[in-house]
């Protein structure tokens, strides 16, 4: 193997240490992570020949194959001006939310921890700082909303489990019962429930999943809360494979309900492309999933054909 196909196969790699599941990506972005995916792939390169696993077909609660895949290449995108709070709204994926919300011409609340870090400005626009655990400080800015979109994301911790995921969606929940707004959109990404592991290729199943471990399990928590818990709330979990930095698209989305990834035919392999998407696409979903029912309290995941 040369050279340029060492370099080429371990940026393939870093990329799919990149599937980072939370919209501030602020475990990927640190030093010590970086220097962590780095390392691993300089010393353990990819193998030019390495074979893809195509994801398997997904069953629902009760065993069965799921039988909903949809495939669309222009999702229908909401005419009407709606009221949105979006949560996590500085990370790179709220921003890829706010901004395309603004370009459809909605009314934006972006609630976010940091707003020093936003780096939108527009006339429909409104940032707030808020504590997103807080049911009181969340109330004013939720009350009066058509739909609240949530893109929080949270770092991994080495020491201790990951718990904002659970305890910001119960606050959320509780402010959105307490002031009559149900229309909840959320993501969390493909694998968050451990039997989905297989089938991954070997580099996200053996070196990124150990590490993203605690970050998986806590949006498990979160998503089995609304499923479970939240019978008023009308929800929709959008599960995105790893995300990566790239301008929005009208490829065409493939679908699968009630997976932790997307089905695919048994003689279909979309090969590592499968497994990444861009976050401003993520955006341009989450977006959409408003103007239909189709996705109304279930969990969806997505990739890019």
């Amino acid at each position: 193997m040369n050279l340029e196909n060492v370099k080429k196969i371990n940026k393939l790699g870093i990329e799919l240490l990149g599937f980072s599941t939370v919209s501030n990506e602020s475990w990927y972005a640190s030093s010590a992570l970086r220097v962590v995916q780095l390392s691993l792939f300089m010393f353990f390169p990819i193998p030019a020949s390495l074979p893809v696993a195509s994801p398997r077909r997904s069953k629902n609660k009760k065993g069965e194959p799921c039988t909903l895949l949809v495939n669309h290449r222009r999702l229908q995108t909401c005419k009407v001006s709606k009221k949105l709070a979006v949560l996590g709204a500085t990370g790179q994926t709220g921003q890829c939310v706010v901004q395309q919300a603004l370009q459809h011409g909605h009314v934006v609340v972006a609630i976010v921890r940091n707003p020093q870090k936003m780096k939108i400005s527009h006339s429909n626009l409104k940032v707030v700082k808020v504590n997103i655990f807080s049911s009181e400080e969340l109330v004013s800015h939720l009350e009066g909303q058509d739909a609240i979109i949530s893109c929080l994301g949270f770092s991994i911790s080495f020491l201790s489990p990951v718990t904002g995921y659970l305890d910001s969606m119960k606050a959320i929940v509780d402010t959105m019962q307490k002031v009559g707004v149900t229309r909840l959109v959320t993501m969390t990404s493909w694998y968050t429930n451990g039997e989905a592991s297989p089938q991954c290729p070997w580099t996200i199943r053996w070196v990124l999943l150990p590490m993203i471990k605690s970050v998986l399990l806590n949006m498990q928590e979160m998503e089995h809360f609304l499923t479970n818990d939240c019978g008023d709330i009308n929800y929709t979990i959008v599960r995105p494979p790893g995300l990566v930095n790239g301008s929005c698209t009208d490829k065409e989305f493939r679908t699968t309900l009630n997976a932790f990834s997307v089905t695919l035919p048994d003689n279909c392999d979309i090969g590592l492309s499968g497994f990444h998407v861009s976050r401003a696409d993520v955006a341009r979903f989450m977006l959409n999933v408003l103007s239909t029912d189709k996705w109304d309290k279930k969990a969806v995941a997505i990739a890019l054909i």
